[in-house]
């Protein structure tokens, strides 16, 4: 594994990189000289693990936020949070960097293993379009049931690992398309998800699975969090959402919604941010 003392300082950066910048530009370095694969596979985590710790960070952060507010304080980009809180936890700057580069490791491992097992049903996908027979592939192509039972899971909480390492600034890496996502778009993600979740401590499971909710849920949480923007634009949101993400059904995929509705934020198609971004935890009522 890798230590902070192995870390060569960063001299590409531009001069006007913040300290907190060049910290986790560092952190990300040291985490491409992990191999998860082999040598460092005891800094591994399963796709369990990782699942349950992106669930407990989300709820820790909404908490951190909520703290922040009441303080009047800028409120923390997920690297920035990350840094303080592995530093309180380790009481080690050496320790606490050590576990951000585990951590960064483990999210480009798995995020590349989705991306790689998307491709290959893909590629299985048009093979069968094609009417190729399973008798046909080559027995090193074959996967396990317990394989395939993973990938499955994985694929379903691809959309939720990639939104995950957006707020992390993770470069693209393996194949995988990440862009980074800024500290507002991080306080929509997590103001939906309350609403969503209605108020509740655990917005995710804390595993690998995927999760429904209902259309007209994550719809009342589109009406309350932009509740600023002009109707007819929230309306088209709403209309768009339907068509494109729940098609119409009942029930909508959690993660798939909120990355779609993240992408539509970045196009800015939201023209104004909700006030109400800066508290998670305002009443609704008090807005009228």
């Amino acid at each position: 594994s890798v230590g902070v003392r192995e870390i060569a300082v960063n001299t590409d950066l531009p001069m006007n990189v913040s300290a907190g910048e060049k910290h986790w530009s560092q952190v990300c370095r040291a985490s491409e000289r992990l191999n998860l694969a082999t040598v460092d596979i005891s800094s591994r985590l399963s796709i369990q693990q990782l699942f349950a710790f992106i669930s407990q960070s989300m709820s820790l952060k909404v908490i951190a936020d909520a703290v922040d507010d009441k303080a009047h304080q800028k409120r923390q980009t997920l690297p920035e949070y990350y840094g303080t809180w592995y530093l309180e936890e380790t009481k080690s700057k050496e320790a606490a960097f050590a576990s951000e580069s585990q951590m960064v490791a483990n999210v480009r491992y798995w995020l590349r293993i989705a991306t790689n097992a998307k491709h290959e049903a893909k590629d299985t996908k048009t093979a069968s379009n094609k009417g190729e027979k399973k008798g046909e592939q080559k027995r090193g192509d074959v996967m396990s049931k317990e394989k395939q039972d993973e990938s499955l899971k994985l694929l379903s909480c691809l959309p939720r690992l990639k939104v995950f390492a957006k707020f992390l600034a993770l470069e693209a890496d393996g194949g995988a398309e990440v862009a980074h996502l800024p500290l507002d778009a991080l306080n929509l993600y997590l103001a939906l998800l309350v609403k969503i979740q209605k108020g509740k401590i655990e917005l995710f499971p804390e595993n690998c699975e995927r999760v429904s909710v209902k259309t007209s849920i994550v719809l009342e949480a589109i009406d309350y969090v932009f509740f600023r923007i002009k109707s007819h634009e929230r309306m088209k949101i709403r209309n768009e959402l339907q068509h494109d993400v729940s098609h119409g059904k009942v029930e909508v995929d959690l993660d798939q919604a909120l990355a779609w509705l993240l992408d539509r934020y970045m196009q800015n198609v939201f023209h104004t941010v909700d006030d109400r971004l800066s508290s998670l935890f305002v009443a609704h009522d008090k807005d009228g």
